[in-house]
Order: structure tokens, then sequence, then C-alpha cells
């Protein structure tokens, strides 16, 4: 696995805040020059509501605070939950893969 501690989590899509838990919306389809053309005009927002420490995660993604930061925080707000290091680098790493966020580095 990358190392991603001093990678800069920066969400790419909204999301609100209900019941102290955040409802990230997005959009169900692949952003190509044809989806217009040939999806359907449904519904294209999706919502996924987070749990406590994904919603935690996810408002520290703010283009400020790096990975470790972010561990570090989680450490701090969830003490005795196992293995919060590679829960957030896993939780990251995915929200990554589904285009939910975008990481930077600093040069």
């Amino acid at each position: 696995m990358i190392d991603i501690s001093d990678y800069i989590p920066v969400r790419e899509c909204g999301h609100k805040i209900k019941n102290d838990k955040v409802i990230v919306h997005y959009d169900k389809f692949e952003k190509t020059w044809l989806d217009k053309f040939i999806k359907p005009k449904k519904e294209k927002i999706a919502k996924i509501e987070l749990d406590e420490i994904g919603s935690f995660i996810w408002l520290n993604c703010d283009g400020k605070n790096r990975v470790s930061t972010i561990v570090e925080l989680s450490k701090i707000n969830f003490p005795g939950k196992e293995k919060i290091e590679e829960r957030v680098t896993l939780f990251l790493t995915q929200l990554e893969n589904k285009k939910f966020i975008r990481f930077y580095t600093i040069k």
C-alpha cells in the first residue's frame, strides 16, 4: 500500500449534515461527454450517509489537513478504537477511488 500520510485530501462532492452525520451527494454516473446523451434523465444524484467516524474524516478533508493530521485527530476523538490509522487510510483510499475526494501533495 502506498504511504499517503503526507497527502492532503480535498472533497470533490457536496454534502449535508443531518443528525450529526454527513450525507454525501454524488453523481451516480460517469462523467463523459456521451453521458448527457445516453444516460437516463432520471435522478442522477445519489446519497450516502456516513457513520460517526466517516463523518469526522469527511469533514476534515478540507484541503488543509494532511492524512497524518486526520489520523491523529481521529485517535484523539475516538480513543479505544482499534486500528484507527488503518481504518482512516483505507477509508480515504476508498473515497479517492470513488472520486469523492482528490489527494494533493505539497511540493
